[in-house]
């Protein structure tokens, strides 16, 4: 499928952190084609796109990449986050991962993965320990 979307305030994160204030991205199936700002261009793909998506007041930005997270603990967060990091593992945390069973650890990991990618991350290491 052809796609276009325009009129996107563009943060491309390349070697030169170039943003378009008005920046289309053009895909061909899963390829991205053009990136850029040229009005000429758009014109151009707004007749080749099969869809047209007009992002105009949005960001587009490439995806995030979650370097390092622990989704089996999102059931537990916030919990005692007061108290100094060795009483949180060795009082809470630890105390509350020898409770759970396996399906909470598998619907905790779920959570993490739905929030994962509802902001934005496209891949992401998940720790089990």
């Amino acid at each position: 499928m052809k796609q276009l979307i325009k009129n996107a305030w563009l943060l491309t994160f390349d070697e030169n952190w170039k943003e378009y204030k008005n920046g289309h991205v053009y895909l061909e199936e899963d390829k991205i084609v053009d990136v850029g700002d040229s009005l000429e261009r758009v014109s151009k793909y707004d007749k080749l796109a099969e869809k047209v998506i007009d992002a105009k007041g949005r960001w587009l930005l490439p995806g995030m990449v979650n370097a390092h997270t622990h989704m089996f603990q999102t059931f537990q967060r916030g919990l005692a986050d007061d108290k100094p990091l060795r009483q949180w593992l060795f009082e809470e945390i630890y105390p509350f991962c020898e409770i759970m069973e396996e399906e909470d650890f598998y619907l905790s990991a779920l959570v993490g993965c739905l929030e994962n990618l509802k902001n934005g991350s496209t891949s992401g290491r998940m720790s089990i320990e």
